[in-house]
């Protein structure tokens, strides 16, 4: 099973534990602060009357919130080192914008890209150094992938009227980004990182359903995604190799 499963309404990582490592001769070195968040979920919650951020060990112990304001936050995605969670907030005007909790000084703070788009499904990199998320401007998305400090900006997906690109899942080498663009269905699609032209995504899958929440094998051969069948059945899971070498199963 993979470690991550994404949805509209949150965006849940469960952290693998650290150890410390001794070396020789040496006594252990202490553990650095991210570590006593090892072991964690994040996820967003109604419980106080509107969503906020949590975090809960992976047994259900410990519920920690994190936010406490009177808009909807969702859709926390954890660094890798496991100090700081990117996720979004709803602002008054209906639009949504990116904010970044640091969980060593316990806030958060805004990591606005775009005064009047709506920023959305925020993912970290594996590599800790990007951050890709879909923003639209209200006749469309695209598919955004940006340093930490917001510079070389890197579109993974053309912004055309009436389509929408979403679900952004980084490759596990954090060098693709994998996602689905849609009109009325949605096909999954994988563009380089470090290009900005939209003619070299690549298409993967072609069955002209609705698809989403995409998430990489931990080899980076696979994607899985929920696909959308019919009103009986709803939704099922499949995968499909990244290289579209077998069909979708």
């Amino acid at each position: 099973m993979f470690m991550k499963t994404l949805s509209r309404l949150a965006a849940v990582l469960v952290l693998t534990t650290a150890v410390a490592v001794s070396m020789p001769g040496r006594p252990s070195a202490a553990p650095t602060q991210w570590e006593d968040f090892a072991g964690k979920i994040a996820y967003a919650s109604d419980a106080d009357g509107d969503y906020e951020i949590y975090w809960m060990s992976v047994n259900g112990s410990r519920v920690k919130q994190l936010t406490d304001n009177d808009v909807d936050d969702f859709s926390p995605s954890w660094s890798p080192d496991g100090r700081r969670i990117v996720f979004q907030r709803q602002r008054a005007n209906g639009n949504r914008d990116l904010y970044i909790y640091n969980l060593r000084k316990e806030r958060d703070k805004p990591w606005i890209v775009t005064k009047h788009g709506d920023e959305t499904a925020p993912e970290w990199s594996p590599d800790g150094k990007w951050i890709a998320f879909s923003v639209g401007d209200g006749d469309g998305s695209s598919v955004v992938a940006l340093t930490l400090d917001k510079e070389r900006t890197v579109l993974t997906s053309s912004t055309e009227e009436n389509s929408s690109n979403d679900y952004p899942t980084w490759s596990p080498s954090s060098k693709k980004v994998a996602f689905v663009e849609s009109y009325d269905e949605g096909d999954i699609f994988i563009a380089p990182r470090c290009c900005d032209n939209p003619g070299q995504k690549r298409q993967v899958t072609t069955d002209a359903l609705i698809e989403s929440d995409l998430d990489w094998s931990p080899d980076g051969a696979c994607i899985v995604y929920s696909r959308y069948e019919n009103q009986v059945t709803g939704y099922d899971m499949y995968s499909i190799a990244a290289d579209a070498s077998h069909q979708p199963r």
